[in-house]
């Protein structure tokens, strides 16, 4: 006797990443601490904003930064 159940496999998407972390996400996404990603925010190493003026204010990380700052750095062999 033939099933009548739908065989057919659910495909879930996953969802998309977001484009802006948190302080406390953004060191979880790098692998850092919360206040190494603070030093270089203060250091000027890495952008960041405030999600308003207010003291209590959340700071955000656009992820593109955060992987630009992870990319590896290559040297020139200046001896040749």
């Amino acid at each position: 006797m033939p099933s009548s159940r739908n065989t057919t496999p659910i495909i879930y998407q996953a969802a998309a990443a977001p484009e802006y972390l948190t302080l406390p996400a953004a060191a979880t996404y790098c692998g850092l601490s919360a206040d190494t990603i603070r030093r270089r925010i203060r250091d000027g190493q890495l952008p960041a904003r405030k999600t308003s003026k207010q003291n209590n204010a959340r700071i955000v990380i656009r992820r593109s930064d955060l992987e630009a700052m992870l990319a590896p750095i290559v040297v020139a062999d200046s001896l040749s």
